[in-house]
């Protein structure tokens, strides 16, 4: 039985390139001031897979996905499908 590969993404965040989600956010960490905000990105296959945005705010930084491409895609399916079901 042959393993199935792991999907390789690149975390990209001021034109630094990361394998881990944790290494990007560490490094955001200790670059960002406090009050500023930056955007990371999740890319896999020169496509942007999802989009974070970092705040720091006193010793702490937070980090909202503001876009992922799997949740609209699956979006726009289940539009497609309920249109083919109502169009009979």
């Amino acid at each position: 039985m042959i393993k199935k590969n792991k999907r390789k993404t690149r975390y990209v965040f001021r034109n630094n390139n990361f394998d881990t989600f944790k290494a990007m956010k560490t490094f955001a960490y200790f670059n960002i001031k406090v009050g500023e905000k930056d955007t990371g990105f999740e890319v896999y296959n020169d496509e942007i897979i999802s989009t974070y945005d970092f705040n720091k705010q006193e010793r702490r930084l937070l980090c909202r996905k503001s876009y992922n491409a799997l949740e609209e895609f699956k979006k726009e399916m289940e539009k497609r499908q309920l249109k083919l079901f109502e169009d009979g």
